[in-house]
């Protein structure tokens, strides 16, 4: 799932998120320049 997608169910900003995955917080995996979200991250929110 996108960084915007899970944003919007956690209720922080796609950046917020990026951070987050950046800094190893969230499970996620970085494709070009976008990351997605591992769906199990929202699902635990």
């Amino acid at each position: 799932m996108s960084c915007r997608d899970a944003a919007m169910v956690l209720g922080v900003s796609p950046r917020t998120v990026q951070e987050w995955a950046r800094e190893g917080k969230v499970i996620a995996k970085k494709i070009g320049h976008s990351w997605l979200v591992h769906r199990s991250v929202v699902e635990a929110a």
